[in-house]
C-alpha cells in the first residue's frame, strides 16, 4: 500500500513521518511525502498532487491543510480547484483523493493529546478543552513552558503522540485519523 500526503511545511512532515511510521510499519504501508511550503501553494498545487500520486501508483492521497484565520473548514474548502471539489463529492470509500483541514493548524492538532503534552513538559498540568480547534496553539505552548519552534514540538511530541487518546479533543484531527484508516481498510480488502 502507498498513501500520498501534501502537507504545508516541514514541521508537518516531521510530525507524521515518525507518527504514521509509528502506526503504519507493520502493515507494509509506505507513505510518500511532499512538502509545498505554504497552504497557498498547497491549495493552488492540489490536482497536480492528485494526478501525481495516481501517475505514481498510489493508493489514495491526502491533502492536509490548515484552516488559519478563514472562518471555518468550508470556506477553506472552497478554495479549491473544482478537480479536488469533485473528488470530494464522492462517497468515502470510492474516493482517491481527500482533503483534511487542520482547524487552527496542525499545532492544535498536537495539543489535542494531553498525556503526551504533560509527559515532554512534567508538571505543567495541561488539561485540553473538548476542542483544540478553539485555542491559540502558539499562546497555550508558551504558557506550558514550551519554545515555540514547530518543527522541533512536531519531532518530540510525535513519538508520544496517541491517536485515540487526541481524537477526543480535534475533530479536525478525527477526520483526518479517519480517513486514513478507512483508506487503508479499504485497500486491505
Amino acid at each position: 500500500m502507498k498513501i500520498g500526503i501534501v502537507l504545508e511545511g516541514a514541521s508537518d512532515k516531521a510530525f507524521f513521518e515518525k507518527l504514521l511510521f509509528k502506526y503504519f510499519q507493520e502493515k507494509n504501508t509506505q507513505f510518500l511525502f511532499r512538502v509545498v511550503q505554504g497552504r497557498n501553494n498547497l491549495i493552488r498545487q492540489s490536482p497536480i498532487w492528485m494526478n501525481f500520486f495516481r501517475d505514481n501508483h498510489c493508493d489514495g492521497g491526502i491533502v492536509i491543510a490548515d484552516r488559519d484565520k478563514e472562518p471555518c473548514v468550508t470556506a477553506v474548502l472552497d478554495l479549491f480547484d473544482s478537480s479536488i471539489k469533485e473528488e470530494l463529492k464522492k462517497p468515502k470509500s470510492e474516493r482517491f483523493f481527500f482533503v483534511c483541514i487542520a482547524v487552527r493548524g496542525l499545532e492544535s492538532w498536537l495539543l489535542a493529546d494531553e498525556a503526551a503534552i504533560n509527559e515532554l513538559s512534567p508538571g505543567c498540568g495541561y488539561s485540553p478543552p473538548n476542542d483544540t480547534g478553539g485555542i491559540d496553539p502558539k499562546k497555550t505552548f508558551k504558557e506550558l513552558g514550551f519554545t515555540f519552534d514547530k518543527k522541533h514540538l512536531s519531532k518530540s511530541i510525535a513519538p508520544k503522540f496517541h491517536p485515540d487518546r487526541a481524537i477526543e479533543h480535534s475533530p479536525s484531527f478525527a477526520y483526518f485519523w479517519d480517513c486514513l484508516q478507512m483508506k487503508l481498510t479499504y485497500i486491505e480488502n
